[in-house]
């Protein structure tokens, strides 16, 4: 598992494209050896079927509630801090 950087302003956008720029944790995952049967690839050789599955898939609903689902637990933290600060 390779984890970038978390949220820092200093560094390159050239060395750290992602964590110069974005505060959220994510990774890749790179597996070795690993069996995946024929039966379960669906879209290998198959470039419009690819080019499809974005819009036909309503990818763009479920990316936006993965959103304000996080924009909203940063914001009812946020607030809690300011309560307890107040």
């Amino acid at each position: 598992m390779i984890c970038r950087d978390s949220y820092d302003h200093g560094k390159s956008h050239f060395d750290a494209p992602l964590s110069s720029r974005y505060e959220e944790m994510d990774a890749v995952v790179i597996f070795d050896n690993v069996l995946v049967p024929w039966e379960r690839v669906f879209m290998y050789g198959e470039p419009n079927l690819c080019n499809q599955a974005f819009a036909q898939t309503n990818a763009v609903v479920h990316m936006a509630h993965q959103v304000a689902c996080g924009k909203l637990a940063k914001a009812e933290f946020m607030v809690g801090v300011m309560c307890a600060i107040a």
